[in-house]
């Protein structure tokens, strides 16, 4: 199991860490897109938002509440099964 942190850059052992919820929601979008076995789409129905608007909620976590309340809630009640 991979545990995801937002805070700072550092990947060691199982743990991957992220400087911003941007970098996250970049390489997840860019794990999809490079895997054999899966691809956006199913990325998409997990997280029940659009690639275009995963990243966009990813970028606004900072200055808007309502993207803040959405990305905790996908992390919360989403993330965990594509981990």
């Amino acid at each position: 199991m991979v545990q995801v942190k937002v805070g700072e850059t550092a990947k060691n052992g199982g743990d991957m860490c992220f400087k911003t919820p941007l970098e996250l929601g970049h390489y997840m979008v860019e794990t999809y897109e490079n895997s054999e076995e899966a691809d956006i789409a199913i990325l998409e129905e997990q997280l029940g938002v659009s690639k275009e608007e995963w990243l966009r909620i990813c970028a606004r976590v900072y200055e808007d509440e309502a993207m803040r309340s959405k990305f905790t809630e996908i992390l919360n009640r989403r993330i965990n099964d594509l981990l």
